[in-house]
């Protein structure tokens, strides 16, 4: 990937999963997901096995940001 930066956010990664065109010229970088996505997607009571799988090798090519204690505070301020 030799692109920009990127961070996705859930719609945009299941726009990825089912193909959107939408979504290409956004794919030439590194795509940076938030784990709270990361839970939102494989987390869905209805995810086929089959889709799970996908969804967890597109998020392999992903860079995942995890909460950190900072992060958690501020996110937290502003809800």
């Amino acid at each position: 990937m030799t692109g920009f930066n990127f961070v996705a956010d859930t719609n945009f990664l299941i726009n990825v999963h089912e193909g959107k065109d939408i979504t290409e010229p956004f794919l030439d970088g590194n795509v940076i997901v938030s784990v709270l996505s990361e839970i939102a997607l494989l987390g869905w009571n209805k995810l086929s096995s089959t889709d799970k799988i996908a969804l967890q090798d597109l998020l392999n090519d992903c860079v995942i940001i995890g909460l950190l204690p900072e992060i958690k505070i501020i996110a937290i301020e502003i809800k």
